[in-house]
């Protein structure tokens, strides 16, 4: 996934494909999907406050590929800046494999709209 841009009030939802090291599709049957919206914050702290528990579900099983979401009053309360996301898949095993970090800039939007 390339980095986006939405704005504040706006419906997130993105695609992502999710593969191994070696580029194959996690097949993704009977595994649990995880992913949640945090601010990143300047400075040395590392702090990363929870804006939201994003909506996960699959588009296409066997390809791997899993999708997020926000409502748009969700991202309503999304602060202008970096957010980051990640995703954590638990297997039938039990096993939480992690995916890569994602990062998208929220900005303002200029209408009153949500």
């Amino acid at each position: 996934m390339t980095a986006a841009n939405i704005k504040r009030g706006q419906t997130f939802r993105v695609e992502i494909p999710l593969t191994d090291e070696a580029g194959n599709a996690y097949p993704l049957t009977d595994y649990t999907i995880a992913s949640e919206a945090r601010y990143a914050v300047e400075g040395a702290a590392r702090d990363f406050p929870l804006l939201t528990v994003l909506d996960t579900s699959t588009s296409d099983l066997a390809a791997g590929i899993i999708v997020l979401k926000a409502t748009a009053a969700e991202t309503n309360g999304w602060p202008v800046g970096e957010v980051l996301f990640d995703v954590f898949l638990t297997a039938p095993s039990g096993d939480v494999i992690p995916m890569p970090t994602y990062r998208i800039k929220v900005i303002e939007r200029v209408t009153g709209y949500a």
